[in-house]
């Protein structure tokens, strides 16, 4: 407005419908007939004349060069694999105004051909944009390039990208499931510690939950803390005092369970104490059940959980347990326990005799050994097939830890995998891994094989180590079924 100042003019309204020429100077029409162009770009970097010295380098691509130039007869029994894979397709190939050797793809684009001194290197560029699976990054790799074998060292470089192998969560092959034997009532219990619940006016917030393998028969007492002095104290009350001595304990590794006081109090009564792996709850299936059908009655009820508790073990305890086809009381005592609901009813219960009794717990065993064959069988019909690892395999272990909030590899970003191990014993599906000088034991589900780079783009010579021919086997397996290699390597 300022520079307007020295014109006279008036300014005056005109309604927006008359005026047409401002309208149409501040909105001009596009052109109906733009011309539209589309061009390929080769999108690798570097300078041509560079490529160009490369592929003469290469002495594939020379020959393939001057058979494409010249027009020359090739002895195809002299060959090199590549060579005769691109002469298979002359008809895509030509020399471009630079000299550089390229390849028209379905498109009808024309992208170079890679030598193999540069194939590494131009798989890192695509690859570590994203860190994409296989097919991602051949994808994008095919927009710009070609070489024979292509997709087998784009899987060669994604399934020993130590990245990708870390952070990645794989769609891998479980280890076969493993039933513990059950064998006479009393000689095998479960034990586990659930909470913290509410706590109570008498101050308990755990619950110690004693099972029984044979019978089903479950314990629950209600517990202030989780200490080694509370849980040895229970146990000797409630499993020793009421049942007898077990011949073996089945525990997590908790705190409570690992400190000193409670191994010497198990040595004592010489109970034979084992222990699950570190994170695979699934060894203690039994009890990991039972917890979980204890909270739910207990969550139904709502108010005082100690109070509901005696109430609900009855319940649990009365009810035919479906793998043993018998309630743990019937198993246990020979008879039926008489409930409220009887004072009604007035049934009229058998009563057994000692022999009767043994023979429906031999059954009971039996159902359990059959129950476990059927749970096997249709869990391995849902699992693919699994190749247990060897010692001196290198694997990735699944990490656990919680990394601090805010950090950069923290919460949903924080790695998935530690490794490389190595493998140092093989105890059924439990392996003793070893990296530096740290040393575990682990059950094979928190396991997958750690894939050794070996430079396949540049030397396709077989290694000497038997582990890593053992390796280089499994890799050109996986690659020859393609996409099968895993979910999270190829997208």
């Amino acid at each position: 407005m300022i520079r307007l100042q020295e014109y006279d003019f008036s300014i005056g309204h005109v309604p927006g419908k008359e005026n047409v020429m401002a309208d149409y100077l501040s909105r001009p029409d596009m052109e109906a007939d733009l011309p539209l162009t589309a061009y390929a770009v080769n999108s690798l970097e570097g300078d041509p004349l560079e490529l160009v010295r490369q592929q003469k380098a290469d002495p594939n691509l020379r020959e393939v060069i001057r058979v494409i130039k010249e027009g020359a007869d090739v002895d195809k029994r002299t060959m090199d694999k590549d060579v005769i894979t691109l002469l298979r397709q002359k008809e895509r190939l030509r020399v471009n105004s630079y000299g550089v050797l390229t390849w028209q793809d379905d498109d009808e684009n024309w992208v170079a051909v890679i030598p193999k001194d540069w194939r590494r290197k131009v798989i890192h560029e695509c690859h570590q944009v994203a860190h994409t699976g296989i097919a991602r990054t051949t994808d994008l790799l095919r927009q710009s390039a070609y070489w024979p074998s292509m997709r087998d060292d784009v899987a060669e470089y994604v399934l020993t990208c130590q990245q990708c192998q870390l952070m990645k969560s794989d769609q891998y092959r479980q280890p076969p499931l493993q039933s513990i034997p059950v064998t006479a009532k009393k000689k095998k219990k479960s034990v586990d510690v659930m909470g913290p619940f509410p706590q109570t006016a008498s101050g308990n917030q755990y619950l110690l939950v004693m099972t029984e393998h044979a019978t089903r028969w479950v314990d629950a007492v209600p517990i202030a803390d989780q200490r080694a002095r509370t849980v040895t104290e229970v146990v000797i009350r409630h499993i020793v005092a009421c049942h007898g001595i077990p011949k073996m304990i089945l525990t997590d590794q908790g705190p409570c369970f690992e400190s000193d006081e409670k191994k010497k109090s198990l040595k004592q009564f010489g109970i034979k104490r084992i222990r699950t792996t570190p994170y695979h709850p699934q060894t203690n299936g039994l009890i990991e059940r039972n917890n979980r059908t204890l909270k739910e009655w207990l969550a139904s009820k709502g108010g005082n959980w100690e109070k509901e508790l005696p109430l609900i073990l009855l319940a649990h305890r009365s009810s035919t347990q479906g793998t043993t086809k018998k309630s743990p009381f019937l198993l246990m005592y020979g008879r039926q326990p008489r409930l409220p609901m009887h004072n009604k009813t007035r049934p009229q219960q058998q009563k057994w005799t000692t022999t009767r009794l043994r023979k429906e717990r031999r059954e009971a065993i039996r159902n359990v050994e059959k129950k476990q064959i059927s749970d096997t069988k249709k869990a391995e019909q849902q699992r693919r097939t699994w190749k247990p690892f060897a010692v001196g395999d290198l694997v990735k272990c699944r990490e656990r830890k919680s990394n601090i909030a805010g950090g950069a590899g923290s919460g949903k970003l924080a790695p998935k995998w530690e490794g490389p191990y190595v493998i140092t014993e093989r105890r059924g599906s439990v392996y003793t891994i070893r990296r530096e000088d740290k040393q575990k034991r682990v059950n094979a589900s928190q396991l997958q094989r750690w894939f050794q780079d070996h430079h396949r783009c540049e030397s396709r010579k077989a290694p000497k180590n038997t582990a890593v021919r053992r390796s280089e086997r499994l890799r050109q397996q996986l690659v020859k079924r393609g996409d099968e290699c895993g979910a999270c390597y190829l997208y």
